[in-house]
C-alpha cells in the first residue's frame, strides 16, 4: 500500500529527535529522522560540578536540555542534591521537562512573552535574582549561541559558565539524507536552533524541499542569513507563535492549509 502521509524532517539530535517523530506521528505524518548532530558530555563534567558549587550559585541557568542529559550521564549515581535544590531557570518548555524530570525542585520555565531565545531568559533572570545573592550558574554546550555573561552584566549579576557537553556533526548527514529522500522526497524540515538552521543549509542547500518550519524568528533569521549567497531560497518559511513543539507543529499544520 502506498504512504500518503506527508514526509517531515526531523534533524535533531537523539533522544529529542524520536520524541519528535512521535509526536510528528500522532498528527499524521511520516516523519524522517537524519540527526544533524550527536551530543556527548565533555570529559569531567562531576568535577566541574563540584568546583562551580564552591562559588555558592544562587540559580542555575539551562539554554538546551542537553545540559541536563550531560549532567544525567555524566554522574554514577545521580546529580548531586545541592545542585537538585538550586533553582533552574529553563529556556524553553522541553529544557523545563527534562529540568524536572532530572530531579531539580524547582524549575521556572522562561514566560512565553519573553521570546525564545537567551535575551528572554535574561530578563526573566534579572527579574527575580538578586544582584551579590551569589552568582548564575550557566552550564552549556562548547557552542553558544548567546553568552549569558555578557547579557546579566548590566543589570550586575555574576555569571558562572561551564560548557559540558560537545555538539558533532553527525556523518554522513547529507549521503544519509539523500538516501532517505531518494524515492519519496520530504515536504518540510524543522528547526529547532539558529545553529542548526545554519548547519543545515551548510549541509544540505542543495537539497530543494518546499517548507521550513522554524522554532523562532530568531532561528528564521539565521535560516535567511545562511541562504544569502545560494543559487536557491528556502522555499516558503514558517515560524512557531511561541517557541515550544506544539506551536511549531501547528504553524506546519496551517502551512499544509495554504
Amino acid at each position: 500500500m502506498t504512504n500518503t502521509r506527508r514526509r517531515i524532517l526531523v534533524t535533531r539530535p537523539e533522544p529529542a529527535a524520536s520524541k519528535t517523530a512521535e509526536a510528528l506521528e500522532a498528527e499524521g505524518y511520516d516523519p524522517v529522522v537524519v540527526p544533524l548532530f550527536e551530543i556527548k558530555p565533555m570529559p569531567g563534567v562531576d568535577s566541574v560540578v563540584e568546583k562551580v558549587l564552591r562559588d555558592d550559585p544562587q540559580a542555575i541557568a539551562f539554554t538546551s536540555a542537553n545540559a541536563i542529559r550531560a549532567l544525567m550521564s555524566s554522574f554514577t549515581d545521580s546529580i548531586p542534591q545541592t545542585l537538585l535544590q538550586l533553582p533552574v531557570y529553563a529556556l524553553g518548555e522541553a529544557t523545563a521537562i527534562v529540568s524536572r524530570d532530572a530531579g531539580f525542585a524547582t524549575v521556572l520555565e522562561t514566560p512565553p512573552d519573553h521570546g525564545g531565545d537567551a535575551k528572554g531568559l535574561a530578563a526573566w533572570i534579572t527579574s527575580r535574582c538578586e544582584p551579590g545573592g551569589g552568582p548564575i550558574l550557566h552550564l552549556h554546550g562548547q557552542h553558544r549561541a548567546a553568552d549569558l555573561s555578557v547579557l546579566l552584566a548590566g543589570p550586575g549579576l555574576q555569571v558562572t559558565a561551564r560548557a559540558i557537553y560537545v555538539s558533532q556533526s553527525a556523518e554522513p548527514f547529507t549521503d544519509s539524507l539523500r538516501q532517505h529522500i531518494a524515492n519519496a522526497p520530504v515536504v518540510a524540515v524543522l528547526h529547532y536552533s539558529p545553529r542548526a538552521a545554519r548547519h543545515f543549509v551548510e549541509r544540505a542547500a542543495e537539497i530543494r524541499i518546499p517548507c521550513h518550519a522554524c522554532l523562532s524568528p530568531a532561528v528564521a533569521e539565521a535560516l535567511d542569513q545562511a541562504l544569502i549567497g545560494r543559487k536557491i531560497g528556502a522555499g516558503s518559511v514558517v515560524v512557531a507563535e511561541l517557541p515550544n513543539e506544539r506551536a511549531l507543529l501547528r504553524a506546519l499544520k496551517q502551512s499544509d492549509r495554504r
